[in-house]
């Protein structure tokens, strides 16, 4: 079958490595090329056969988002739109506006307020331990912890407790003198 034929077409957001990833899963079982649409014209999505690409430095925001998911939804009414973010900050834009999506768009996510508590690091493990279901070792750091810490596993992975948040903020380049 041609990727034409298909009845639907995967819209992700993003643009690293986890577009890329999901968009080669649609291909390989469906044959279908998947549309990404992420900030910068970069990373494995980009220029790749099964991908189409568009970049827009203003897609993470509320209104860019829905706009391009409606715009996207009307140019293709005749196909199921199946709207994924593959990132933390675009899967909280699916969720939190799954209910105002096109009659033809598929955002398969729960409701935003439980998404946006279960994504947060700290509540996600303290409802591990309630319902005893193992995940790695972790320590919870806050501001005026001393900056050397005496781990007692390894690797260490650092991640911000609520990334959505996180990448809310700009941060100094560590490369550019001040």
């Amino acid at each position: 079958m041609d990727f034409k034929d298909q009845p639907f077409i995967p819209m992700l957001f993003g643009g690293d490595i986890n577009t890329y990833s999901v968009a080669r899963a649609f291909y390989e079982e469906y044959q279908v090329k998947t549309y990404v649409f992420g900030k910068f014209p970069s990373g494995p999505s980009y220029n790749s056969n099964i991908i189409e690409y568009h970049a827009d430095l203003k897609i993470d925001t509320d209104d860019v988002f829905m706009k391009t998911v409606r715009d996207f939804a009307a140019a293709h009414a005749d196909k199921t739109v199946l709207t994924i973010g593959c990132g933390d900050s675009y899967v909280a834009l699916c969720s939190r506006h799954k209910d105002e999506m096109p009659e033809n768009v598929v955002a398969p996510y729960i409701d935003f307020e439980l998404m946006d508590r279960l994504q947060q690091k700290e509540l996600f493990y303290r409802l591990c331990r309630e319902h005893d279901i193992d995940f790695p070792d972790t320590l919870v750091f806050r501001y005026g912890m001393d900056r050397i810490l005496n781990c007692r596993f390894f690797p260490v992975i650092l991640k911000p407790s609520n990334s959505v948040m996180y990448w809310e903020h700009e941060f100094p380049d560590p490369g550019k003198s001040i």
